[in-house]
């Protein structure tokens, strides 16, 4: 028997509110050549049960209700035991987009040598597609959902697991070693792949990987491609007042030790000199932050002009 196409996982805690529709989802699909595996984490709110009637009408669901230590544990025990040869991960709280779309995908992936493939998604608040084509550029500033990418299954044979120490963002993490990686190939698909739920984790912040991982990387874009004036731009210096902000840097010394080894440009000292002298309290609110970074951007533009 040949492997299926699609292995999709699926992470579950206590979502018999919202399982079955995600289910349906795949299971109303016009393409079937595919595997459904839910990873349990130990739910009490009937959501086994949901999960055993399916595996009692559908086939091709295989699961496992075990203690983990969040959504990338859940992910990684799904990578362990899938075997398609593409990797798609579904919240709980999303669903398919519509019921032509895993079939729209295999037509574009059967006959590719592509390393990723992702497209877009909706946010069930609203119906603004997120997010379009991305590159290494604008991956260090957002990341793409996962709802909306496919991995082929030898990207985790080369690169590892998803890093469980970044409990919101670790794909995030894991995107960015795909898109930084030399030889790497990704391909965009413009089809809206899933509708993302809004009761998930993903839109709070990871400090830890903030102050890990992003503040690195984008030193590093600096160091390598940027000229000198790079955060003369305002948007870019907003990006940079929001990290610091999020990433709870207070003082010169963390900035550099959180750099590991990448020179600071010192527009960047002066923006976190400047956030210093503003209380964490009114930093959390928006007008005043956004006050704030602007009068911080023009007395840096001054002294760069």
């Amino acid at each position: 028997m040949s492997s299926p196409f699609f292995s999709i996982i699926i992470p579950t805690n206590n979502s018999a509110r919202t399982l079955q529709n995600a289910l349906d989802s795949i299971y109303h699909q016009t393409f079937h050549d595919f595997e459904v595996l839910i990873v349990d984490n130990l739910s009490i709110d009937g959501t086994t049960e949901i999960i055993m009637e399916n595996c009692r009408r559908q086939p091709g669901i295989r699961f496992i209700s075990e203690k983990d230590q969040g959504v990338y544990d859940a992910f990684n025990k799904g990578l362990r035991l899938a075997v398609g040869e593409w990797i798609y991960f579904l919240g709980s709280d999303d669903h398919l987009y519509h019921e032509n779309i895993l079939k729209e995908v295999f037509e574009k992936l059967r006959a590719s040598d592509f390393d990723l493939s992702y497209g877009n998604v909706l946010f069930s608040n609203h119906k603004k597609p997120y997010d379009g084509r991305f590159n290494a550029e604008k991956l260090l500033e957002q990341n793409i959902s996962h709802q909306a990418i496919f991995y082929n299954k030898r990207v985790f044979e080369k690169l590892g697991e998803f890093q469980i120490r970044y409990r919101i963002m670790g794909d995030w993490e894991f995107n960015l070693k795909c898109f930084f990686r030399e030889g790497f190939k990704d391909f965009y698909l413009d089809l809206i792949i899933a509708e993302f739920g809004v009761e998930g984790i993903s839109r709070q912040m990871d400090i830890l990987f903030l102050r890990e991982v992003l503040i690195h990387k984008k030193l590093q874009r600096i160091n390598t491609t940027y000229p000198r004036k790079y955060l003369n731009r305002l948007s870019l210096y907003d990006s940079w007042w929001r990290l610091i902000r999020n990433a709870k840097v207070r003082t010169s010394e963390e900035l550099m030790e959180l750099s590991n080894g990448q020179p600071v440009p010192k527009p960047l000292l002066n923006m976190l000199n400047h956030q210093r002298r503003i209380s964490p309290l009114l930093l959390k609110n928006g007008y005043i932050s956004k006050s704030c970074m602007f009068l911080s951007y023009l007395l840096n533009r001054a002294k760069t002009e």
